[in-house]
Parts: structure tokens; C-alpha cells; sequence
């Protein structure tokens, strides 16, 4: 009767363990999408793109604005995120390294402005900016970031909103691809509509932005061509197509591929470069606890007596199943390749291995056969 209950126990505990495991592919890999289309889409009623999430644009080219460490950036957008929980990048300028050179972003219903600097030490970080509530989801705002030797300011419908003395744009940061709805490295990217896009190689003064702001809503941006200074002026009057043309004499292109992709995902992106939640830590430990207290269970049964040596195999079963799933995240647009979801993995596991000690000593011959024994006098 002891064998009997033991096959039976070892029996069940691979099959778990197996359905666990199969359960993480899905969870991991899910949609498995490797070649998902990219959901940019034309406006029907005007001028303009929309982006949402999967979609993004770039530029074919790394645009170099470095003109005297000088820029003004004038965004005319309309997002339709509610309260974003996440930084959900508008613009970005990549030239290869993380975090990107610059990036214009929607967190919350704010507007976040993020600029890159090497540290003292080499390190590569940013300096950030931003004007809350200045993106309440449905309404269009003009947006205009002016950075010069005076600090960096920020308007909103042609009104400084705020300014910053000590945030200066690097001349290195005014270089790199222009990507748009999205960053380098993929995720669910920003949600709204792109209406234009214009950049000077100079900072604006407060009455030449009050002006563009003029000139965009009275409905003629083309007027704006032949402006002092303009680096780039995208109007999306295109209506369709792959292209995006620019209307300065630069006639830069932006790219519209027909499939989304990431630039440049990372590898095990590291926890000191993300930003993991609280939730997401949660879910990934508590996700593996079953797997190390199943297999570590079956483990046991078949080696019995061999409690180390079990406890250590099915802790790296688990960090070859987790790191199976990470790396195959980074041929996944969808999905993002990260060291912190591995190392919470691991350490589920080993919560479930600890879990599997009282279950296991259950199983043991001297105990079943106790219990063999008390039912046969029964």
C-alpha cells in the first residue's frame, strides 16, 4: 500500500509540474505575436497621425540639432490616456545608448521632459523636467520646450508654463534617430494623436512661440517653412503611405515600417536600469512558488533522502525555465527581456522548495507505511 500511495504522489507530482510549466510558456510568450503590424493610423478628418499602443515611426537618418546648444521643440498633440502609470515616451532622440539623449513624454496627465548627462563617475543618467496636468486626455495642447544658455522652459498653448534655470540641453543630446509614439526600447508606447511636429536650432522667445501657437490653430502650419532657424517641420498632411515627410529645407523622412518593432531591446535589462512595480515583483514570485514546491516534491520521491542536492536542482530548473522565457522576450515586441522578473522567478522557487518540506515528509516510506499499516488494523 506504501508503494502504492508513493507511485501514485510521484505520478501526480510530475504531471503538476509539467502543466506549471507549460503554464509559464503561455504567461511568458503570450500572444506569441513575433511579427506584430504596426497600428500607426491616419487621421480621417485632418491632418495628423494617431498612436497607440504597437505603433511607432522613426527616422531613417540620426539628426544632429547641435546648433550653438540651442533648441526649441513645439508639439501640437491630443492624448487619450487617462492617468498614465507609466512613462509613456511622444519623442525621443536615440543615438545607441540608454537612457535615450532626449526624450518627451506623458506620465500621469503631466508632461515629462527627460535629458541624458554622464555623471562623475561615468555613469550614464538624465536630469528631468516636467508641467503636471498639462495632457487632460481628449483636449489639443500646443507644447513647446525651448532650451538655451538661459535654462530650459516650458509652454503650453503658448503660455510658459514653467521654466528651469539650471536645465540645460547638452549639445549631445540634440543627436540621434527621432522616434515618435514610442522609445528605443519598445513597450506599449504613448496613446494620442501626433497633429505636428516642428524643431528650431535655437531657443524661441516667449512672443515667437505665442506666434507659432497662432499659426497653428489658425489652421495654415505651412507657414511656418520658412522660418528663421527650423530644423524640422512634419505637418502629417500625407493622408497615408509609409513616409512622413519634412517641410524645412533639411527634407528629412520618418519611417512608418509595416511591422512593430523595438530599435533595440536589452538583454536581461538589469533592475537598476527599469522600473519595476511592486505588482509585477509580486506576481513573478509568487508566479514560480508552485513549480519549486511540485517538482522539488517529485525531486524528492525519486531521490529521497538527497534533500540538498534536490533543493539546489529544482532552483536551477527554475532559472533555466525563467531565463528560457526572458531571453525569448527579446525577439517578442510585445514583451520586454528583464534580469528582475529572473531573479523573483528564482527566488519563488526556492520559496516553494521550503513550502514542499513538510509536504514531502509526508511521503516518506517509514510514514506511508505507518499509515499502511493503521488503515490494514483499522
Amino acid at each position: 500500500m506504501g508503494e502504492f500511495l508513493l507511485g501514485f504522489a510521484l505520478k501526480r507530482a510530475r504531471m503538476v509540474s509539467i502543466a506549471i510549466c507549460l503554464g509559464y510558456l503561455v504567461a511568458g510568450l503570450w500572444p506569441f505575436n513575433f511579427l506584430p503590424a504596426n497600428r500607426l493610423g491616419w487621421l480621417p478628418d485632418r491632418d495628423g497621425i494617431r498612436l497607440g499602443p504597437l505603433s511607432i515611426v522613426y527616422s531613417q537618418d540620426v539628426l544632429d540639432l547641435r546648433q550653438n546648444g540651442s533648441v526649441s521643440i513645439e508639439l501640437w498633440l491630443q492624448s487619450e490616456l487617462d492617468a498614465a502609470r507609466d512613462v509613456y515616451p511622444i519623442l525621443s532622440l536615440f543615438d545607441g545608448r540608454f537612457p535615450e539623449n532626449l526624450s518627451v513624454a506623458q506620465w500621469k496627465s503631466g508632461l515629462l521632459i527627460r535629458t541624458a548627462f554622464t555623471d562623475a563617475e561615468g555613469r550614464r543618467k538624465y536630469r528631468e523636467a516636467g508641467v503636471a496636468s498639462a495632457l487632460p486626455k481628449g483636449n489639443p495642447r500646443f507644447v513647446a520646450i525651448t532650451s538655451g544658455n538661459e535654462g530650459t522652459s516650458l509652454y503650453i498653448d503658448g503660455v510658459m508654463a514653467d521654466t528651469y534655470p539650471r536645465l540645460q540641453l547638452q549639445p549631445n543630446s540634440l543627436r540621434g534617430r527621432l522616434i515618435l509614439g514610442n522609445s528605443a526600447r519598445g513597450g506599449p508606447g504613448w496613446t494620442g494623436k501626433l497633429l505636428g511636429l516642428a524643431i528650431y536650432g535655437k531657443s524661441l522667445a516667449p512672443a515667437e512661440v505665442l506666434r507659432d501657437y497662432r499659426i497653428w490653430i489658425g489652421g495654415a502650419p505651412e507657414r511656418m517653412a520658412t522660418g528663421a532657424a527650423l530644423s524640422a517641420l512634419f505637418l502629417f498632411d500625407e493622408g497615408g503611405g509609409r513616409t512622413i515627410r519634412d517641410h524645412s529645407v533639411y527634407r528629412r523622412t520618418l519611417v512608418i515600417p509595416e511591422f512593430y518593432y523595438a530599435l533595440r531591446k536589452d538583454i536581461l535589462q538589469p533592475p537598476w536600469k527599469g522600473s519595476a512595480h511592486l505588482h509585477d515583483i509580486a506576481v513573478n514570485v509568487l508566479g514560480f512558488i508552485p513549480f519549486g514546491l511540485f517538482y522539488f516534491a517529485h525531486r524528492a520521491m525519486i531521490r529521497q533522502g538527497r534533500g540538498l542536492f534536490n533543493a539546489g536542482l529544482t532552483i536551477v530548473a527554475a532559472a533555466i525555465i525563467s531565463a528560457g522565457i526572458e531571453l525569448t522576450q527579446v525577439i517578442l515586441p510585445t514583451r520586454s527581456s528583464s534580469l528582475t522578473d529572473l531573479i523573483c522567478n528564482v527566488a519563488g522557487s526556492a520559496i516553494g522548495v521550503l513550502l514542499a518540506k513538510g509536504v514531502v515528509r509526508d511521503f516518506e516510506p517509514s510514514r506511508l507505511a505507518r499509515k499502511s499499516t493503521s488503515r490494514e488494523a483499522f
